[in-house]
């Protein structure tokens, strides 16, 4: 009879969680959230669902693009504001294609071949260190700067012109997919590095200790 009634309450946690609205950052990323609020300090909070249990989380104006609810309604968030950086002002109607680019690129981009490199370096990197300075207390410098790098090459909007020729003139599609695939990069990148590092100095204490 107890089990029944654990079941019967998840159940209804369940349904009760699935009834969400969806946050979707400047980003891309999108949140569970049950409810929001403005403070008084102009921030956000949101009621984030993560794991089945909720979490409030404040967040800047800048971040935030729209809130779409259960009922199929939105609500805009998004400031409009001008991007030093690229020189290009973004309303909402250009922020809703740059998001859209953003996620396009997290769903198609694939990063296999970089995630092979990134290993590679920091599998070999104890061995460089020992080579060049006698100690492998330098090991972390090569396989992070690698992943930097590999970050941030290949991202210029030629390569996507030529990836993506059907959307070569939305320029704010192209800076969404473009930033989006850099943050890839970087963060799986340097997650590949740091695992390839690891396994190289495992593999280089053992083969020391042997020879």
């Amino acid at each position: 009879m107890k089990k029944l009634f654990v079941i019967f309450f998840s159940f209804i946690s369940i349904l009760s969680f699935g009834q969400t609205d969806t946050l979707i950052l400047l980003s891309g990323n999108k949140l569970p959230v049950k409810s929001f609020s403005k403070l008084k300090n102009g921030m956000y909070r949101f009621d984030v669902i993560k794991k089945h249990k909720i979490k409030s989380v404040d967040f800047y104006p800048s971040e935030l693009f729209v809130v779409k609810h259960k009922n199929g309604s939105i609500t805009k968030l998004f400031s409009k504001f001008y991007d030093k950086e690229s020189g290009l002002n973004f309303t909402y109607d250009n922020a809703e294609e740059y998001v859209k680019g953003e996620i396009f690129a997290k769903r198609n981009y694939k990063f296999t071949g970089g995630k092979i490199i990134n290993f590679i370096i920091g599998a070999v990197s104890p061995i460089v260190s020992s080579a060049l300075t006698g100690t492998i207390i330098f090991s972390p410098l090569l396989p992070f700067a690698s992943a930097v790098i590999i970050g941030y090459i290949k991202n210029s909007p030629k390569v996507f012109n030529k990836r993506f020729p059907q959307f070569k003139g939305n320029v704010f599609f192209k800076k969404g997919y473009i930033d989006a695939m850099r943050n890839i990069k970087l963060s799986i990148g340097t997650k590949f590095s740091i695992i390839g590092l690891l396994s190289g100095t495992a593999g280089y204490i053992i083969i020391s200790k042997i020879l």
